[in-house]
């Protein structure tokens, strides 16, 4: 799955929406101290859904892969 994620400097994901060809509606944009990155979602975490990975991951701020919240200040 893709999603496009709106996140802050720290990679906290505020914002997401799954990107699919039929999707129409609408995507995060980014504003001052925000970024906007497209991602591929590893298989293993497609079962929590969309809200719950929002709240347990993070986007890493260079590598822009998504990673557990406690492992972004492990790297």
């Amino acid at each position: 799955m893709k999603v496009i994620a709106l996140h802050d400097e720290d990679g906290n994901i505020l914002a997401a929406v799954q990107h699919s060809p039929g999707y129409d509606g609408p995507v995060p944009v980014a504003s001052p101290g925000t970024t906007v990155t497209q991602l591929e979602v590893p298989d293993e975490h497609l079962r929590i859904g969309l809200a719950d990975m929002c709240r347990r991951f993070k986007i890493h701020p260079k590598t822009k892969r998504l990673l557990e919240s406690n492992r972004i200040g492990a790297e």
